[in-house]
């Protein structure tokens, strides 16, 4: 495709143009529906959404936990998979690699949450972290 001016060209310069800063910007949103069941087990965290200092500093994370509605405390297991991998979230230290350490929260997660509930109860659960111009995800269950 071919684009014309009808106008005069601009003499270009010849110094380089400055290079163009970054701005952080993100949209975040929740929707959540109940579906068939009669109550929601699901739990989901955004961190840092709305605060862009923190999201350079730590970055942005955004899980979900889907708490198996066929099991008994489906809640309490989404819920406590959530706040787990926030503490940990918060302990990460940047100047290490992302990867091991968001899979490492998501399986101690699983660990407690299993060992708190006896198997009486479990949850599907999903990390994303966005930092430093980078995705990183993690996840157990079928939702991941």
């Amino acid at each position: 495709m071919r684009f014309f001016s009808w106008l005069k060209p601009k003499e270009r310069s010849l110094s380089r143009a400055k290079p163009v800063q970054r701005v952080l910007s993100y949209q975040c949103a929740s929707l959540q529906g109940v579906g068939t069941r009669e109550r929601q087990e699901d739990a989901y965290e955004l961190l840092n959404a709305g605060d862009v200092t923190r999201i350079r500093d730590m970055g942005l994370l955004a899980l979900v936990a889907d708490g198996m509605g066929g099991m008994q405390n489906g809640s309490l297991a989404s819920n406590m998979a959530i706040g787990l991998i926030t503490a940990d979230y918060e302990l990460m230290d940047r100047n290490q690699p992302l990867e091991p350490q968001l899979a490492g929260s998501i399986d101690h997660a699983c660990e407690e949450v299993y060992g708190e509930l006896k198997g009486m109860g479990g949850s599907t659960v999903v990390a994303c972290l966005l930092y430093d111009e980078k995705l990183y995800y993690a996840g157990a269950g079928d939702s991941f």
